[in-house]
């Protein structure tokens, strides 16, 4: 917006850029997008309806008015990435009068109509802290067709809801890795859509695997999910210990760590990790 305006000249320049046609003032369509946000997750649909306004600059009245808190939070945040990385080539501004989705929007810069300030310097995003606790296997039902493959969980395994801001978010199953004492391996781990794509996965992971090594158990996971390898490969925590471009097969082709094919990875990249902590 015309270089680095300062103080009360941003709220200026903003209202000439409407004026002038150079920018939209979103509502009503981006609040039902939210609010219908669905099986896609609200993350993903909030980006999604910023995307589909064809103006170089976005304003979105009453943002995240409409969802619960922790929602909101996970679908600023999603704007927020989205921006930064290009996925959105927009300038976007939120009008809200809710505090909470300040630092998950990260902003370069902030005006507070109740304190009439200006705030400059991009805001720190919150760390997530996950809290885990002992559940029945039953409680799959409730995530099995939000996971990638859609299989059953293990009869075996111990299994955990994982909890953010007081909510479930997550379900995490752990099994022995057989012909390995001492050793357990993440079997599923699936987070509900609305709270996907900022980085509650791999917390609960991580959360999971420092409950595990706690115990005094090496932990291992093996997964075709490409962001979850991708986010694994990049993290010194974390150790590749076998790899497959083609994934596994049913049939005795490439192992795992426990010289089981994994199941329906369908040609796709299965890589196995262990965690160093």
């Amino acid at each position: 917006m015309r270089g680095e305006p300062e103080g009360a000249e941003v709220l200026q320049v903003f209202v000439e850029e409407l004026q002038l046609g150079r920018a939209v003032l979103a509502f009503g369509h981006v609040k039902e997008a939210i609010a219908d946000g669905g099986e896609v997750g609200v993350g993903a649909w909030t980006v999604a309806t910023v995307v589909r306004v064809e103006h170089a600059l976005v304003a979105v009245d009453e943002f995240t008015s409409v969802v619960d808190r922790n929602v909101a939070k996970v679908g600023s945040a999603a704007v927020s990435k989205a921006i930064r990385k290009g996925s959105i080539r927009r300038k976007f501004v939120a009008v809200t009068c809710h505090y909470d989705v300040a630092d998950w929007l990260e902003p370069d810069w902030v005006v507070d109509m109740a304190t009439q300030t200006l705030a400059r310097g991009r805001l720190q995003r919150p760390k997530i802290q996950i809290e885990l606790f002992p559940c029945r296997r039953e409680a799959w039902r409730v995530f099995s067709r939000h996971h990638y493959l859609d299989t059953a969980c293990p009869p075996t395994a111990d299994t955990y809801i994982a909890s953010w801001e007081g909510e479930a978010v997550a379900f995490v199953a752990v099994m022995p890795l057989v012909g390995f004492p001492g050793r357990r391996r993440i079997s599923r781990i699936v987070v509900l859509p609305d709270y996907q794509g900022i980085g509650i996965g791999r917390a609960v992971l991580d959360a999971t695997c420092r409950m595990l090594k706690g115990r005094g158990h090496r932990v291992n996971i093996t997964s075709s999910h490409p962001a979850m390898i991708a986010s694994l490969k990049r993290d010194s925590a974390w150790r590749c210990v076998n790899y497959s471009k083609t994934g596994y097969r049913c049939d005795g082709g490439e192992k795992a760590l426990n010289g089981k094919g994994i199941k329906r990875s369908g040609g796709r990249p299965v890589a196995s990790f262990e965690f160093l902590g």
